[in-house]
Parts: structure tokens; C-alpha cells; sequence
């Protein structure tokens, strides 16, 4: 560094004291080193110095420089290893490398400049070119950082995010899945795009045994589409629990997203009942992908399409929500699925489409691993692992040795002992055609007593005789209607009907609860104002009625001490006897 120039008219940024740049000059040279120090502090620079490259890590590190000076007079290797010391260490800084040559080491300098250097000035030196390289590179330095801050900061909220977003997972997770009940005959996979779905399945037993599953699909991704399956997840157990009817959870949650979810978020969904025995199921489809009934061969039996738009679209009268009746076989499987499965296109644009997913189905049908195996199907066909939408895949089978003993088990299990009580209820006309009491009826006596375990014969017991009273007394339907080839399908469109021209009608139920020792005897009895029947011989016991229609009257008299009609078939009054 012989003969450098000082040109006093070029000027380094006054740099305050309290933040000068540090500077660190590697030279093995002291002499060189010594001017430049000068130099540099004549501008109010920080300068430390070192002479051999193991000496210049150990200052790199305890003076945290902003920009390195590094004379090419030390060994290739010390220059390589400096280089890539400091480049690799700067991960919250950027810190610029000068490297102090001769004009004559052009190939050198070009070898170093492609190892990481920044700049490079040659000797001897012009002070106002160095002026001028540093002023542009801090510079660049002081942009670098501030990208590298914001960078940082943004990484951080990611990260915070990203917790919060797992953390909201797990306790929708959480909320959701302690409800939900496996019933031993349901295969499912569920693939999220991201950390939060909007695809939603519940499964939940009624009072009355028969077993409720929703399946649906969320507009959106992430946050809000959770919150949708959140409120979804909601409505559906608390009512499924409490006994009401399919409809009304329909309408209940229909009105709820209505109210709630901005005017370009609805829930595509299915609601499937199966009955106790399965054998039948009743399902609503609104705006959801058809579901597949399949046959013991695979081959498609039923296919159940959309009848409604989306949930939460608009409102919709409980009366306009009229479920889909399908007979099943022990031999059928039911699948159903979110659009997430099928509507993915191959890099030519092809669709996959239901078609190939049916092929998909019948060829996999009754393999091991089937679920995984379709939806790997799916995703070949993309030639991509990479998902565009959520995926929901539910496969559920009609065989009842799957399912398991815990399906029925009690849902409420509060308890208090037998106390002296009695109450009465009134139902006219329009509660008769526009919604169910007994589930509300059933909560609030439970609220009351707390009949633990036995709620839920005591819920069969009260459905059976509203039931009746209301079909048989005020509606006039013979239930023999039942025992034909599609009588179920025939029997409540026909009640329905019949429903829809209602011009009067009126049931009351009376209940009173008394206590024998350590026993409590809950007297329910139900009468009406609608049409007398015979009711002689009604009542068999359930193992003497091999028909469908008086079963319901049977599992009254299986479950009470006491069964007795009155007033021309318009009275039935039954005591439950219960215990602790």
C-alpha cells in the first residue's frame, strides 16, 4: 500500500460517535495497516486491525465490524476462509468485504471477488475512489439491514401466527373430537391444505339410538372456515343430543350460518340418520357432492344428489326439508366426500371427475387400506402431491357386526335422587306442525330430576307416545301402511301431507313423579284430541310383533311397569319405574 494519495476535498458521512462504523482491516502488513487505520479515523471510523488470518477471527468476533478491509498479501487460504467466515456469520447484518490489491493481481482478484467479495480497491490508493466504494456499499449495508429487520420481524409474526393457528386447531380439535363417536363401521381420511380446514365431519347418537353423521365443506381455507365447522360442530351435537329431529337440526344450523357467515361464505353438506338397525337411512343433501351407495360387488346401487343449495345461503323452512329415505342392505357401503377428491385436473386439464372415482371405488372395493388406495388414485392422476383444495373422504358400511357395543351409550349422566314433582304441557296446532317438543320436554324433566342412564329410555318412552298421539290420534295414519315394499316412503310423505292441512288439534301431557323407597316412578300420560281407535290388543310385547307398524306401543310396554288406555284410545298413561 505504498505511495497512497490523500485527497482531502472527498469526504466520509459524518458518522455520530455513538454509532461509527467499525471498521476491521486484515493486512499482514503493519505498515499498510497503519495508514489505513489512519485514514479511516481521520473520518471518525471504529478501527481494529489484525495481521494474520486466525488473529482476525478471534477480532471478527468480539468487534462485530460493519465492513472488513482484506489486504490479498495473505495467503490464498486465510483470504478464502476470512471471506467465508464473515459472509456465513452474517445473519442479521450485511457486511461488506474490500479487498486491498496490487493492479497487476487481476486473476486473483477475480478468483476472490467470485469467492464472496464485495468490492475491491488497488493500490496505491485513491482516496477519493475509496470514498466513494465505502459510501456505496454502507449504503447498500444500511438497506440490507433494514430488509433483513423486516425480514426478521416478519418471520417472528409468521411464527406467532403460526402458533396461534395450531394452538386454535388443537382446541377445535379437541372440542369437536370429544364428541365425536366412532361407531366401528366408518372409514375416513382427512388431508387439510393448510394448518386449518373448513371440511368438517361429525357422528353422534341420538336418545333414541340411531346414529347422525354430517359431512361438509366450507367455503374458504383456513381461520374463518374453521370457525364455520366450529359453529357446525355446535348446533349439530348439542341438538343430535338432546333428541331433535333430523329437520330441525338442518334448520338450526342453516339459520345459524345464514345469520352469522358473511353473504359469500355456506356450508356444502350431507345429513345422514341411520336407524338402530341399519337398514334404512334418511339423508339431505345441500349443496354437497352426490353420495354413493355401492352394492357387495362394488357397483354403484343409489346415488343421492343435491336437492337444496348450500347452508347458509338463505333461510329455509323446516317443512321444505323433506330427507331422502334409502333402503340398505347388510352387504352396502356408503361413501361420501368433499369436492377436494374429484375435481383435480391432470397436467393435459382433464378433470378426474366422479366417473373415474366410481372406477376407482369398484376396484378397490373390500381391499385392504381401500380409503388410502382411492385417494391415492386421485392423486396420481394429478401427477402432484401437492393438494389445491381440503380432502374429506368417508366411507361407512351397512354391516352391524362392525359396529361398536359403547354406540349407544349414555349421553347424559346427570343424577339426583327421586324428589316429589309434577308438571303438565299443552301443544296446539302450530307447535304440532312446525317442530318436535319432546326433546326440549326431555331436558327440561332432566334439568329437574336428573335421571341419569335412564334418559334415554325415558326419551324412547315420551317419542313413542307424542308419536302416536300425534300420527295415529291427530293425524289419522294407519301404520299398516308401513308393511309395503316402499310403505315407509308412502306413510310420511302421507304425513306430510296430512301435516301440511292441519286445521286443528291439541295434545297434553301430564307427568308426575313420585318416590317408592329408594325407587322413583315417573307417571307420564298422554292424551289428545283426535280420532278413537280400537285399542284392544294394541301393546304386544315387542318379541310377539313381527310387523312394522305397533312396535313403537311395544317398546313402551317392554320398558314400563304400567300401560293402560283410556278415553276411546285418546289417553295412554305408562309408569317408569326407576333407580339410582
Amino acid at each position: 500500500m505504498d505511495n497512497i494519495s490523500l485527497e482531502t476535498h472527498f469526504e466520509l458521512p459524518y458518522i455520530d460517535s455513538k454509532n461509527a462504523v467499525k471498521a476491521l482491516i486484515v493486512d499482514s502488513s503493519e505498515l499498510d495497516s497503519a495508514i489505513l487505520k489512519k485514514i479511516l479515523i481521520n473520518f471518525s471510523y471504529q478501527v481494529q486491525t489484525a495481521q494474520t488470518g486466525l488473529s482476525a477471527k478471534e477480532v471478527f468476533f468480539e468487534f462485530s465490524p460493519d465492513i472488513v478491509f482484506l489486504n490479498l498479501n495473505l495467503s490464498d487460504k486465510s483470504v478464502d476462509e476470512l471471506t467465508q467466515l464473515i459472509k456465513t456469520n452474517s445473519n442479521y447484518s450485511y457486511i461488506p468485504v474490500i479487498y486491498i490489491t496490487s493492479a497487476d493481481n487481476k486473476s486473483t482478484l477475480r478468483k476472490r471477488l467470485d469467492a464472496g467479495g464485495d468490492d475491491f480497491v488497488v493500490t496505491p490508493i485513491d482516496a477519493g475512489l475509496l470514498t466513494a466504494k465505502v459510501n456505496s456499499l454502507l449504503r447498500a449495508k444500511k438497506i440490507y439491514d433494514s430488509l433483513l429487520k423486516e425480514k426478521r420481524t416478519l418471520s417472528e409474526h409468521i411464527q406467532i401466527q403460526k402458533k396461534d393457528l395450531n394452538d386454535a386447531k388443537s382446541i377445535i380439535s379437541s372440542m369437536h373430537m370429544s364428541r365425536f363417536i366412532d361407531s366401528g363401521n366408518m372409514n375416513w381420511a382427512y388431508i387439510a391444505e393448510n394448518i386449518l380446514s373448513g371440511d368438517i365431519l361429525c357422528s353422534a347418537v341420538n336418545p333414541s339410538g340411531e346414529q347422525m353423521i354430517l359431512v361438509g365443506d366450507n367455503t374458504g381455507h383456513g381461520l374463518p372456515a374453521a370457525i364455520g365447522s366450529m359453529i357446525t360442530s355446535e348446533t349439530f351435537y348439542s341438538m343430535v343430543n338432546k333428541g331433535f329431529d333430523m329437520q330441525v337440526i338442518i334448520g338450526e344450523i342453516n339459520k345459524k350460518l345464514f345469520h352469522l357467515f358473511p353473504i359469500d361464505r355456506f356450508l356444502a353438506a350431507c345429513i345422514v340418520c341411520f336407524n338402530d338397525e341399519y337398514n334404512e337411512m334418511r339423508i339431505w343433501n345441500a349443496g354437497f357432492p352426490s353420495v354413493l351407495v355401492v352394492d357387495a360387488a362394488g357397483q354403484l346401487k343409489e346415488k343421492v344428489s343435491s336437492m337444496e343449495m348450500a347452508l347458509g345461503i338463505k333461510l329455509i323452512a323446516e317443512s321444505e326439508i323433506i330427507p331422502i329415505r334409502v333402503d340398505l342392505k347388510e352387504t352396502d357401503t356408503i361413501y361420501a366426500f368433499t369436492d377436494g377428491l374429484f375435481e383435480v385436473f391432470n397436467p393435459a386439464g382433464e378433470m378426474y371427475g366422479e366417473e373415474r372415482l366410481l372406477e376407482s371405488i369398484g376396484s378397490n372395493h373390500r381391499k385392504k387400506g381401500r380409503v388410502d388406495k382411492i385417494i391415492n388414485d386421485s392423486m396420481q392422476f394429478q401427477e402432484n402431491d401437492k393438494l389445491n383444495d381440503d380432502l374429506l373422504f368417508l366411507e361407512i358400511s351397512c354391516d352391524k357386526k362392525l359396529l361398536k357395543n359403547n354406540k349407544k351409550e349414555s349421553i347424559d349422566n346427570t343424577r339426583i335422587e327421586p324428589m316429589e314433582w309434577k308438571t303438565r304441557f299443552e301443544f296446539g296446532k302450530d307447535v304440532l306442525c312446525h317442530t318436535n317438543p319432546i326433546p326440549t320436554l326431555v331436558q327440561t324433566i332432566n334439568d329437574i330430576q336428573g335421571f341419569g342412564d335412564h334418559r334415554e329410555k325415558i326419551f324412547l318412552i315420551l317419542t313413542e307416545m307424542y308419536s302416536n298421539a300425534l300420527e295415529h290420534g291427530i293425524l289419522n295414519l294407519d301404520s299398516s301402511i308401513k308393511n309395503s315394499e316402499d310403505g315407509f316412503l308412502k306413510y310420511y310423505n302421507l304425513r306430510q301431507k296430512n301435516l301440511d292441512e292441519l286445521q286443528h288439534g291439541n295434545i297434553t301431557i301430564d307427568i308426575k313423579h313420585n318416590i317408592e323407597g329408594d325407587k322413583g316412578v315417573v307417571v307420564f300420560a298422554i292424551e289428545h284430541d283426535g280420532e278413537t281407535f280400537d285399542y284392544q290388543g294394541i301393546g304386544k310385547k315387542l318379541d310377539k310383533n313381527a310387523s312394522n307398524n305397533g312396535r313403537g306401543i311395544g317398546l313402551i310396554n317392554d320398558f314400563c311397569r304400567k300401560f293402560e288406555y283410556s278415553n276411546k284410545g285418546r289417553k295412554l298413561s305408562v309408569e317408569y319405574e326407576w333407580k339410582l
